[in-house]
């Protein structure tokens, strides 16, 4: 026996101990799932009968555990085997043991049990969650019944639980649902309201009201004949319901008497007849169990017709709790079978009838609403009183249908009071302008008398208002004045959720939500705006409520067609107002009118040609489109080319660029030489083919702007208005560069160049104000404005303060700045710190940048730890850097010159610090004696200059230990990533910066070209560099220098490279040389899918810890929060795994491990990776993957599937 099936073997016995069997089934168990030997089947039929709900939940957990174990590894065969051996010892309740889900137990059952023991397992279970005792719950059981009602009946001896019966009830009354009803011998003698019962059954039974709608013809048992065993069923559920009233209560209970009183009456009453006085006084003022009502109630509706009994049990429960009772039977039975038997429910209804009128109208039942009105028209008027306002449409339509006598009346009656209760209803949310909203509902005002209420409607309403959705969907078949002032309203409002409604269905609202809204119900909100002789500009707005709910560009543009259609088809009455709002409104009210004049010719062409000051992106792309269309328009684009107006330059260099640049060169180059702007000067220089040099970061007014012109320019046009409120306390005067007054408004200036940026940034301009300004007083001021915002709440709308802050706020702003990005994530205030980090990347120091850098490593919060990877990219481009070179920025000096040495001055004595090749600190004194710590200052020693030392030189310490652990990471991730220097920046980096040298002569480098190793060395401590023969190197001037992976060394090379470390005695910061490595097989190398970690078994938290740690990050996550793959991406490289999957906050479960694949990076950044690696055609063969980068994933994936115990075949583990 091999060690993988000992552990299978001490797994069933350990799942054995859990089940708590008695011997004799214990010995059964093991002779019967011994899977060395044939199943033999009739050996069940000597097991003893074992109740395994007593169980408890660690108990239950080991079985669903084992046989989650076997489902997993494709054992079929054991699996069947320990269902069945379950199903035969604890029949229903081994439902307990199979599986943790009610919604699965069908599937996990069906394959392997037989009908009646499925069907068992699966009653038990559902009797157990009151939400299974529902239409979709029971679908299962009724379907296996009524193929066979014997299957049911078989099911009933199923049954087990020691405790309880709650199974065969509901097993009983479903049973006896797929019997049709017939008169036995003795009926004759019955109660004459049970014929009538009867009747209406057996000619229900025969319509097919048992069939749901969408399914095929099954077979229902339609014999007339009633055998033995289903009289024993009819008694069985006789009996329980009898014997359970006793228990059905949950207060006080009824007497004794009373009991006996009610019990009698469900052996022997009419049902037809009205409830004994004596038993509806007992039942006055009693709660009863909900759980109770809805089983016993549902499972008597289901036996309707086979015994009196069952509908005076209904007619009991009726009395008891009506609304309870009716939701109980519509939830079980389901909305056609219910609305067949309603009519006869309505016959065993306890007067009087209100309560089932008023839930019928709560449920919108309509039909039985129009017989309600027809037999009680008192009791309909009654609930009209008290009917809220959203169900009264239902009603009046109902009434209409069934009493046109009541209608008429109603309308007579109520039509003043409906109106007004109608309007205030759709009202009664409204922030503000309530009182004038509901009289433009009820025609006592005109519209435009709401105009002043419009921006608080717009900013506080919800658009789901499902209540005001019905009420409005009611009016619409009536069509009348409160209806269409309605609608008006909502388009007022700029809500889109309603035009979204397609009806009231089962008396719920259905929303469309897969298509855009039909151009029909857009027709019918312009016709009203119309008839109500509203602004044209308020149609837009209607219509840009209902664009800005649309998330998908896709669906954007199919609603902006479809009003472009809408009002094209309205054109003679709306032409003059698009003309006029195509300059005015809102940017997507501007898109429609020009779509419009777009498609009258050149009729509109002056206002189309005046449309080019549009400054919304949106409207600037498509008026490029309508330009670059219109090649007649030629004069009059070229004349745009000397407008005073940038905007209309721009476009004109656009178009003309369009129509092909090199026929305009004359005009261009005449342009080019007038332009001032920089971003149309751009343009032009891109579309002649000129390339410009560099601007760096100089101001839009150009390197010689003076600096009180750059106030005056930054401050035009109320610019100030914008940083007034940081101005409410004054601040202290910043002095020039040269120390000298500066004007008030040139710091004023600086705050205003930041808060006009559209997106936060470092700004040129305030910038190169900034550099006329003495640094220590703005770096003091723009602390005091920090403060400020941070006072006011931070709010979002004025995070440029971040911004304008860290960029000259100093050193001193740093650990402000830090410590408000520990605290804003506590406070659901993630995202201001992620922009926060963002800043704190762009103050340019070498303390705020390795900041960023610890937090992009390690963050306890993972939105803000993404945004610092973020922010050192964002912070690479704003200073003109990539992101490597920003992160070689990173790395401090310490303090240490190139010998790798500090002093540390006491005043009175000094100690020189030394920066060891294991990057650890030697102390020594002035005559160079080593001392094991530095001293702590003494009496002798200068106090201040000793204390400030001696701080400093700990701050180091900390410092150093964090720079160490970060560079070894970022090693790493070199190694992996395959980067390299120039010679020129490595010589930088590793051998001019202190600490990095110490990195360097430990580490094996490597000489490439076009990506191909030439040569290896190392940098010695002498400054030198040697061959791995001990040689002397000259460092190439031309090249790129890398981290040397193994993969790419001969095994002689690493060997010799072994050697010399060793001689040397150098140990290696992080693992090079002795780095395991992996190679495509032969098998492997034609393959996209990494296959050798396949089907490892193991923890998913430990994969989940280990991958996260390693750089790797989790993938989309699906629906019910499921994640399926991890992914990291290096530059260029992508690598995605994919496992079983696993609950986002539950990882802590078992999970297989599937295949990895390797992609190319996307052009596209919007696309996801693991997106890329799903689609076959994008995923690498293994042998075109780089070798360092491949062996590489193969050690983080080896790594991280280190604690996997088994590994299954793959790919026959995913199924």
């Amino acid at each position: 026996m091999n060690l993988s099936e000992e552990r299978r073997l001490e797994k069933l016995y350990q799942t054995l101990d859990a089940m708590s069997l008695s011997p004799q089934n214990r010995a059964l168990a093991e002779e019967y799932l011994d899977a060395s030997q044939p199943e033999q089947r009739t050996l069940l039929e000597k097991a003893e009968r074992q109740d395994f709900s007593a169980l408890d939940k660690e108990q239950k957990s080991a079985c669903i555990s084992w046989l989650e174990h076997l489902k997993k590894r494709g054992r079929e065969d054991e699996y069947g085997r320990f269902m069945r051996f379950a199903a035969a010892v604890g029949g229903s309740t081994a439902g307990c043991i199979v599986s943790s889900y009610t919604w699965n137990l069908n599937n996990t059952t069906a394959s392997c049990l037989s009908p009646e023991q499925a069907a068992a397992i699966q009653a038990e279970a559902i009797v157990w969650e009151s939400h299974c005792l529902s239409e979709w719950g029971i679908r299962s059981i009724l379907e296996a019944g009524k193929r066979n009602p014997d299957i049911l009946y078989r099911a009933i001896g199923q049954c087990w639980n020691q405790d309880s019966a709650n199974a065969k009830i509901l097993l009983a009354g479903l049973c006896l649902s797929c019997k049709k009803p017939v008169r036995t011998a003795g009926m004759e003698q019955e109660q004459g309201g049970f014929k009538k019962l009867l009747s209406f059954v057996q000619t229900t039974f025969s319509q097919g009201i048992f069939q749901n709608k969408n399914e095929n013809k099954t077979n229902v048992s339609d014999d007339e004949r009633t055998d033995e065993k289903y009289e024993k069923v009819i008694s069985l559920l006789e009996s329980y319901l009898t014997e359970s009233l006793e228990i059905m209560f949950t207060g006080p209970k009824p007497s004794d008497r009373d009991l006996r009183e009610m019990k009698e009456y469900l052996r022997s009453a009419d049902p037809f007849r009205p409830l004994p006085g004596s038993v509806s006084e007992a039942l006055a003022g009693k709660t009863v169990s909900a759980y109770l009502l809805k089983l016993l109630t549902g499972s008597a509706f289901f036996a309707l017709g086979h015994s009196a009994c069952f509908s005076c049990f209904i007619r009991l429960a009726l009395a008891m709790d009506m609304r309870q009772a009716l939701d109980a039977m519509a939830n079980m039975a389901g909305q056609q079978r219910f609305e067949g038997y309603m009519p006869l429910l309505e016959e065993l209804l306890p007067a009087p009838a209100e309560t089932y009128i008023a839930w019928c109208l709560e449920k919108q039942y309509q039909k039985a609403l129009k017989r309600m009105a027809a037999r009680y028209p008192d009791e309909i008027q009654k609930t009209a009183l008290r009917a809220a306002a959203s169900d009264l449409p239902c009603l009046l339509e109902s009434v209409r249908e069934g009493n046109a006598a009541l209608y008429e009346t109603f309308h007579r009656t109520f039509h003043t009071d409906f109106m007004e209760k109608t309007a205030a209803e759709l009202t009664r949310d409204f922030p503000t302008g309530a009182k004038e909203a509901k009289q433009y509902l009820l025609g006592e005002c005109k519209a435009a008398e709401l105009s002043p209420f419009l921006a608080d409607w717009r900013s506080a309403w919800q658009d789901y208002q499902p209540k005001r959705h019905r009420i409005i969907a009611g009016l619409r078949m009536e069509k009348g004045v409160l209806y269409k002032r309605a609608v008006v309203l909502e388009g007022l409002c700029m809500h889109a959720r309603y035009f979204q409604l397609v009806k009231i269905q089962n008396g719920q609202l259905v929303y469309d939500y897969k298509e855009p809204i039909r151009e029909e119900r857009i027709g019918e909100l312009l016709d009203l705006y119309a008839e109500e002789e509203l602004p044209f500009a308020w149609q837009l707005e209607a219509m840009e409520g209902i664009f800005n709910s649309f998330y998908s560009e896709t669906d954007k543009t199919k609603f902006t067609n479809i009003c472009v259609s809408a009002l094209r088809k309205r054109w003679p009455s709306v032409k003059e107002s698009v003309a006029e709002g195509a300059k005015a409104g809102s940017a997507f009210g501007r898109f429609l009118c020009i779509r419009l004049l777009d498609g009258c010719g050149d009729s509109y062409k002056e206002h189309l040609l005046s449309c080019a000051l549009d400054s919304s992106k949106q409207v600037r792309e498509l008026l490029l489109a309508v330009y670059e269309s219109r090649r007649e328009w030629e004069p009059e684009i070229k004349a745009m080319l000397s407008s005073k107006k940038s905007q209309e330059r721009e476009l004109s260099v656009l178009v003309l660029k369009k129509w092909g640049a090199d026929a305009y060169t004359d005009d261009l180059k005449r342009a080019l030489e007038a332009e001032k702007s920089r971003k149309v000067k751009a343009l032009l220089e891109e579309a002649l083919g000129i390339r410009s040099e560099p601007q760096g970061d100089a101001p839009a007014g150009g390197a010689d702007e003076s600096l009180e012109a750059l106030t005056a320019r930054i401050l035009k046009g109320g610019k100030k208005r914008k940083v007034a409120w940081a101005f409410e306390t004054p601040y202290p005067p910043v002095r020039r560069a040269d120390g000298t007054a500066a004007p008030e408004d040139m710091y004023t200036a600086v705050l205003a160049a930041y808060a006009d940026l559209a997106v936060p940034a470092l700004s040129p301009d305030a910038r190169a104000l900034a550099s006329g300004l003495n640094k220590e007083d703005l770096a003091a001021n723009m602390a005091l404005l920090f403060n400020r915002w941070l006072e006011t709440g931070a709010p979002a709308k004025q995070k440029w303060v971040l911004y304008a802050a860290s960029i000259h706020g100093g050193d001193a702003i740093v650990p402000v700045l830090y410590s408000q990005i520990q605290e804003w994530p506590k406070h659901a205030r993630g995202a201001m710190a992620a922009e926060a980090v963002k800043a704190l990347a762009l103050n340019g120091s070498t303390a705020a940048l390795l900041q960023v850098d610890q937090i992009s490593r390690k963050f306890k919060f993972r939105q803000v730890k993404a945004a610092a990877g973020e922010a050192l990219g964002f912070a690479a481009q704003q200073l003109g850097l990539s992101r490597d070179e920003l992160e070689d920025r990173i790395v401090p000096d310490l303090g240490f010159n190139e010998r790798m040495e500090q002093v540390i001055d006491y005043g009175t004595r000094t100690f020189r610090a030394v920066l060891s090749p294991s990057l650890e600190i030697d102390i020594f004194d002035s005559g160079g004696k080593q001392l094991k710590n530095l001293p702590a200052p003494g009496k002798r020693d200068d106090g201040e200059t000793a204390k400030a030392a001696n701080a400093a030189f700990k701050q180091m310490k900390k410092q150093l230990k964090a720079v160490v652990s970060n560079q070894k990471l970022r090693l790493e991730q070199a190694l992996m990533t395959r980067r390299q220097w120039s010679a020129q920046r490595w010589t930088g980096l590793f051998v001019r910066n202190p600490v990095m040298h110490q990195f360097a002569i430990s580490l094996i480098w490597g000489v490439y070209e076009d990506g191909r190793l030439t040569d290896t060395f190392r940098y010695m401590e002498d400054g030198s560099f040697n061959t791995a023969d001990e040689e002397e190197y000259e460092l190439p001037d031309g090249g790129r220098i890398g981290l040397v992976h193994p993969v790419e060394l001969g095994e002689s090379l690493c060997s010799a490279w072994k050697e010399q470390l060793d001689d040397y005695e150098v140990t290696q910061p992080i693992e090079q040389l002795t780095r395991p490595v992996s190679r495509p097989t032969q098998e492997e190398e034609a393959q996209t899918e990494l296959t050798r970690f396949g089907g490892i078994l193991l923890n998913g938290l430990s994969l989940s810890g280990k991958l996260q740690g390693m750089g790797w990050y989790r993938g989309p996550v699906e629906d019910a929060g499921v994640y399926s793959t991890f992914y990291r991406e290096d530059g260029g490289r992508c690598a995605v795994l994919e496992f079983s999957g696993c609950f986002v906050g539950d990882e802590n479960e078992e999970v297989t491990v599937y295949g990895a694949y390797f992609t190319e990076g996307s052009q596209n950044s919007g696309e996801s990776c693991v997106w890329r690696a799903l689609k076959k055609e994008n995923r690498m063969a293994l042998r075109d993957v780089e070798a360092g980068y491949f062996s590489e994933v193969c050690l983080q994936l080896k790594r991280a599937t280190a604690s996997g115990r088994e590994q299954l075949a793959y790919p026959a583990c995913r199924q």
